[in-house]
């Protein structure tokens, strides 16, 4: 017995699409999967889709990454 798949998509309004594509200047699928994320911030959409080397973390303020790196090495 086969069973049909159900998607459930949310409702998002055509206004905040727009305008979310508009502010971050991505286009509008990509903003519905952001506000449909729960992500309205453009200034965020625009530094998560555009990373700049001086925001990543230092890795090495992970636990025991010394100890790991020289184990590799």
């Amino acid at each position: 017995m086969k069973t049909e798949k159900l998607w459930i998509t949310q409702t998002l309004k055509d206004k905040d699409v727009k305008n979310l594509s508009i502010a971050a200047n991505i286009p509008s699928l990509l903003a519905k999967v952001f506000l449909a994320r729960g992500i309205e911030d453009a200034s965020y959409i625009k530094n998560f889709l555009n990373p700049d080397i001086n925001s990543l973390f230092d890795p090495f303020l992970l636990q025991n990454l010394e100890k790991a790196c020289s184990r590799i090495c």
